[in-house]
């Protein structure tokens, strides 16, 4: 698994992602990121996730 924290930077995915030799931008990595936690959040006000 790539990502296993929800608090983990920018740097640390960017890193993981080079372990396992995916080829991705910062950008994209970024915007991924945002949207990831805008649904989390999202579902956390619909009482879906604690």
């Amino acid at each position: 698994m790539i990502a296993a924290e929800a608090d983990m930077s920018l740097d640390d995915i960017m890193h993981r992602l080079r372990r396992f030799e995916v080829t991705v931008s910062r950008t994209t990595v970024s915007g991924i990121m945002t949207e990831f936690r805008h649904s989390v959040r999202i579902m956390r006000e619909a009482g879906l996730l604690k």
